[in-house]
């Protein structure tokens, strides 16, 4: 991640997260959550889901590979979008744009029906039902997407806690709840030193040419990073 240095001013916007999501044909839209100096956080809709597929496969070839990028990314890019399309019934898409409306970060969390496949079925073959003892009383919710251009000249690091803070809320809000994710290495140790506890629930595997490791949270092991930087603007 870029180096560390305080952004001047945040302004929060007007926010709910809504327990139960409406359908997906009303959710188009474009919601300005966050306003900063430098960027803005805002919550959108089915019509960006490509350009979030897009930004999250180019960012992690730029970031993590060490050759040149694959001839079939497009490919990878496409499977991802279809893939947000069958999640965002009920999903929260938040990206982050520049004063020029460029794209820099984009993070995603929907709650599971238990039915889905999810990424970490399709990448580990892992069930979370599987891990959690009692997953049959226990809500889910899969946190994903998450991406920043770590070129972007400011403090990722703020931003990403502030990415995170909007993903977790609905889940600390949900008693009897579980966040799964899969995470690239180096980002899972940020987590950890930032307060997120986590479990890890298999062996990692190379994903968009990071090593990525499927994990789970309770709502109790979001709760220490939730309490301190859930104000944070």
């Amino acid at each position: 991640m870029a180096g560390i240095f305080e952004i001047p001013f945040c302004v929060y916007m007007k926010v709910s997260f809504p327990h139960n999501f409406v359908s997906k044909k009303t959710r188009t839209m474009e919601k300005v959550i966050l306003k900063c100096d430098d960027y803005s956080i805002l919550e959108v809709g089915l019509e960006r889901l490509y350009d979030i597929a897009s930004f999250i496969v180019n960012e992690n070839y730029k970031h993590h590979a060490t050759g040149s990028i694959p001839h079939n990314i497009n490919n990878e890019i496409d499977n991802i979008y279809d893939d947000e399309v069958i999640y965002s019934p009920n999903a929260l898409y938040y990206v982050v744009i520049d004063k020029g409306g460029k794209m820099i970060g984009s993070i995603r969390t929907f709650k599971w029906n238990k039915f889905i496949k999810t990424p970490m079925e399709k990448i580990f073959n892992i069930s979370p039902l599987e891990k959690v003892k009692n997953s049959s009383t226990s809500s889910f919710w899969h946190i994903g997407r998450f991406a920043i251009n770590s070129k972007a000249g400011f403090s990722t690091i703020k931003l990403f806690k502030q990415l995170m803070i909007l993903a977790i809320t609905p889940i600390v809000n949900d008693n009897e709840s579980y966040m799964f994710a899969e995470t690239d290495s180096h980002l899972l140790r940020v987590m950890n030193s930032l307060g997120i506890e986590t479990i890890q629930l298999g062996k990692s595997e190379t994903y968009l040419a990071s090593e990525t490791i499927p994990i789970c949270s309770s709502r109790k092991g979001l709760l220490p990073f939730y309490s301190t930087y859930h104000n944070l603007q």
